[in-house]
């Protein structure tokens, strides 16, 4: 199994690739349907990758405890 800062920081990668291309197929408008598309999947892999961050601060944290 992968560590979770791994997961995360390639979510955040993931996650900087569509917003990079969101960014590359906006034309005239943003409002078009693959714009937000790729800008949805990007705020969604940028979520995970928060998520996944604090899960391993928390884990290591209840490891100090114990």
């Amino acid at each position: 199994m992968r560590s979770l800062k791994f997961q995360a920081v390639m979510s955040f990668i993931l996650g900087a690739m569509f917003l990079w291309l969101a960014i590359q197929t906006a034309g005239d408008t943003i409002w078009t349907f693959k714009t937000m598309f790729l800008a949805g999947i990007a705020a969604f892999d940028f979520g995970l990758a928060i998520k996944l961050i604090r899960m391993d601060v928390q884990r290591k944290d209840r490891n100090k405890k114990e």
